[in-house]
């Protein structure tokens, strides 16, 4: 929600880390990019996990477990393991997917307008955040109901990357 995805095939691409580091080490952008890697090598992969700035799910057939417990407390790599057909470090059973059923309803047309909605909001928060450093008036920003709202906090600590405390 809110990045623009963009895949990698690691087999087809020699500079996936220069790719990559592009991205990470760039200003702030309006649309994050959200990276989906494909067939990278455990080597090239170590050196993609240096970076901080970016999101992605990194689907490979090597055996990259010992990474995955080197870097546990990092939410930016979801890893896929092709062959097990699973996430390695994400469980997708404790999620609770009501705001993303809302925003989807019973039209998925409407999706994507949808999306964009809850991107404004956050940049509002956001931007709020900054100026006030007060949390007492995000209610009054939209009619969203108050059970989705810290989902929505947790979206904007997530896409910008700052701490703000649960309502």
């Amino acid at each position: 929600m809110g990045y623009t995805p963009i895949d990698l095939e690691s087999t087809a691409l020699s500079n996936v880390k220069e790719i990559i580091e592009l991205d990470a080490t760039a200003s702030y952008s309006q649309n994050r990019v959200f990276y989906f890697i494909y067939n990278i090598s455990e080597v090239a992969l170590k050196e993609v996990l240096q970076f901080r700035n970016i999101r992605c799910v990194v689907n490979t057939a090597d055996n990259v477990s010992g990474l995955v417990r080197e870097i546990e407390d990092q939410s930016e790599f979801i890893f896929y393991n092709k062959k097990n057909k699973k996430f390695l470090n994400y469980d997708f059973t404790d999620i609770d997917l009501s705001l993303e059923e809302e925003l989807i309803g019973d039209d998925t047309h409407i999706l994507q307008d949808s999306l964009i909605q809850l991107k404004a909001l956050a940049t509002k928060i956001f931007l709020r955040i900054n100026e006030s450093k007060s949390f007492h008036d995000l209610l009054s920003f939209s009619s969203y109901k108050m059970e989705h709202w810290n989902r929505i906090l947790e979206f904007v600590r997530n896409y910008y990357s700052i701490r703000i405390p649960e309502l």
